[in-house]
């Protein structure tokens, strides 16, 4: 996690104060297996697989045993940009003071469930006599692996997405000591928050609304 905040404080008169403030906010929570970062090339697969897929153990789910493997990985970066200032004024018994705010809220997300590939292995191929003749009483899918006959295979590529909603704000103060022992504060703020949106125009919906 990352955090960053520079202030400063003005004196314009002996009655007015200036402040503004600017933060930067980073948080980068990632999901991953213990195989991030595997050696594909040892398992022996060819340059053009290798050339699209990710750093991680693949899964091989044989049917009638556990799967081996899990290439799961997701990776969130969350940042918050964000500007504060306001404006204080004294006039004897009066205190004023407006001001705003806005932030930049980026939401990041990388998702993908098989970045190394999913190979399933069915019971068919080491059934027999007859191979095409299906069998319900033979066949093994660990069996199916250990001679390469795959039933399916599979690599996910998903892009990423950057989505991101801005926020606003406004207030205005006013606070009135009326006497030793009586303070009177008025207020008004305004908030506005924008609708989510992706950076690059990578996510649609449809409005049946519309």
């Amino acid at each position: 996690f990352l955090n960053i905040v520079v202030g400063d404080s003005h004196t314009f008169s002996p009655t007015m104060l200036g402040e503004i403030r600017a933060s930067v906010a980073r948080g980068y929570p990632v999901q991953s297996v213990a195989s991030a970062g595997f050696n594909l090339s040892a398992l022996g697969f060819p340059a053009p697989f290798l050339s699209v897929a990710e750093s991680f153990f693949p899964s091989f789910v044989p049917s009638d045993v556990s799967q081996i493997g899990n290439g799961f990985i997701n990776l969130q970066p969350r940042d918050t940009y964000s500007l504060v200032g306001s404006v204080s004024k004294m006039a004897g018994r009066h205190t004023f003071k407006f001001g705003g705010e806005t932030r930049t809220l980026p939401f990041h997300q990388f998702q993908v469930e098989d970045p190394a590939g999913r190979f399933t292995f069915g019971r068919l191929f080491p059934q027999g006599p007859d191979p095409l003749v299906a069998r319900t009483d033979a066949g093994f899918g660990f069996a199916s692996m250990l001679l390469g006959a795959g039933t399916s295979g599979k690599i996910d590529h998903r892009a990423g997405l950057s989505l991101q909603r801005l926020y606003h704000a406004f207030f205005v103060q006013h606070d009135w000591k009326a006497s030793s022992r009586l303070t009177v504060n008025l207020g008004l703020r305004y908030d506005v928050t924008t609708g989510t949106n992706e950076r690059y125009n990578r996510l649609a919906w449809l409005d049946l609304d519309s």
